[in-house]
């Protein structure tokens, strides 16, 4: 920008050095004759520049502002930027540890009520050999652990066991054919609600059980897994079947079905007939 002002003044002195007067008739009627241009001629030339000067000297003015200001801006894009950043690690270990702390609850919650489901059996049946009675036959037996079935009483051919074990669709069903059956499916409603009453009776009304019935192969249409045939029986809850994000396997809550993601786990029934 110092070179730019130095043009100009040297091109102004050039000018000066030159001037001529010129008569109205295009005879040179006086001449300025300049021996000392600095002199002669300064004040007039610096008074022609100045507009110029001050014009350069006030863009030099602004790109120094605008330099300062882009740095400042900067600046407080890093910060932000750097506090943003620690915020979200913040958060994110904050929500790592709520997860972690609502995993152990959930387990330590599994436990103790299979301890209170276990001590309540021991105290009937305590109870019922004080009274000198036997215990009455069991249409479903209840079971805590993964272990082979024992003692599986029949609700006419079929026999019915609730697993206390949580687990996906698949692995229930593999469970139970493990041990010669499938996941419980339904002929009628008096099933339903014989296997309601059960539920009822062991408190277990407010948790959710896998049952053997699914659409995985064709959406909508509800297969039996031990038939491989359209499933006999269904009552679905209010806004039932829905499908949502790919819900394929049924369970029941309540005492009443509901298709949900074959990956969760849950407790289940398993089905047994006689021959087995």
């Amino acid at each position: 920008m110092p070179k730019l002002a130095e043009f100009f003044l040297l091109s102004a002195a050039m000018v000066c050095n030159g001037l001529v007067l010129v008569g109205s008739q295009g005879h040179p009627s006086s001449v300025c004759v300049l021996t000392d241009a600095p002199t002669q001629c300064g004040a007039f030339c610096l008074a022609a520049l100045n507009p110029i000067i001050d014009d350069l000297a006030d863009l030099r003015n602004q790109f120094t502002t605008m330099a300062v200001v882009q740095k400042e801006s900067q600046e407080v894009w890093d910060r932000k930027q750097q506090e943003t950043k620690s915020m979200m690690d913040e958060m994110l270990k904050e929500t790592r540890a709520m997860l972690n702390s609502i995993k152990e609850n959930t387990k330590d919650r599994q436990q103790d009520i299979n301890s209170k489901l276990t001590n309540i059996e021991t105290q009937l049946q305590q109870k019922l050999k004080g009274d000198g009675q036997q215990p009455p036959i069991q249409d479903t037996q209840i079971v805590h652990q993964t272990n082979p079935r024992t003692d599986v009483r029949p609700i006419g051919a079929k026999k019915w066991e609730i697993v206390l074990t949580i687990k996906t669709w698949i692995d229930a069903e593999a469970h139970c054919r493990s041990l010669g059956g499938h996941l419980a499916d339904f002929q009628n409603k008096e099933e339903v609600e014989n296997l309601k009453r059960k539920i009822a009776i062991h408190l277990l009304v407010s948790f959710t059980f896998w049952v053997g019935i699914n659409d995985r192969e064709k959406e909508n249409e509800f297969v039996s897994v031990a038939s491989g045939k359209k499933a006999p029986f269904l009552d679905w809850s209010d806004g039932e079947p829905n499908n949502n994000n790919g819900e394929d396997c049924v369970e029941i809550s309540s005492g009443q079905m509901n298709d949900n993601n074959c990956n969760k786990q849950f407790f289940f029934i398993c089905q047994y007939y006689d021959n087995n």
